[in-house]
């Protein structure tokens, strides 16, 4: 009976040990942008999750949140947009990395114009991407189903960045946030705690 009862919390444990899904905004005036606008790095936190990004590869690039979405402006090039373009013959990307691990879940692009073919790429140590944008429909947005897990921390990070085309704008960032070692272990010692 006790065996059936102790399998039966690692199996409660395991279902509650799902991480947090979190939505970092950027577009239409996201919290998230206005965190990093006008910055080459900066942080942001949500859920009590930072999310550290950087501009482009030179101080001088910096983050540009505008009141409909949300992109880079390259250093000394004139090229203040709220896109990831290359503007001013600079090819813009951004890195983001978090001090939580999980899963990278999805990416929501905007400024995607009718009949525009824009390309770019989403990397990382552990997975390639390519974005290939044939928006022949509507304007607006699309929404890139990623399912990547990180771990945290710098080495770990992952870059969106412009081939071609009129470029993109990023509009969120949805992880799975994955709960720390000590909650899963309180969660493990209270259920063994409730059978005996």
């Amino acid at each position: 009976m006790k065996k059936l009862l102790m399998i039966l919390g690692i199996v409660l444990v395991a279902g509650l040990v799902q991480g947090e899904l979190i939505t970092f905004e950027f577009g239409s005036a996201g919290a998230s942008g206005l965190d990093l606008d006008e910055l080459h790095i900066g942080t942001t936190t949500i859920s009590g999750v930072v999310m550290t990004a950087t501009a482009g590869s030179v101080v001088g690039d910096e983050f540009n949140q505008t009141a409909t979405s949300f992109g880079i402006n390259a250093a000394g090039t004139g090229d203040d947009t709220d896109q990831i373009d290359g503007g001013s013959m600079v090819d813009e990307f951004m890195t983001f990395y978090f001090d939580k691990p999980g899963t990278l879940v999805s990416i929501d692009f905007g400024s995607l114009i009718t009949g525009d073919s824009d390309t770019g790429n989403v990397f990382s140590a552990a997975a390639s991407l390519n974005l290939d944008f044939h928006n022949d429909n509507t304007d607006g947005s699309d929404v890139l189903t990623v399912g990547s897990n990180f771990l945290a921390g710098a080495a770990n990070s992952f870059t969106i960045s412009y081939k071609s085309g009129n470029g993109f704008a990023l509009e969120g960032i949805t992880i799975d946030a994955i709960p720390e070692p000590a909650t899963i272990g309180l969660l493990g010692m209270a259920c063994v705690g409730l059978f005996y």
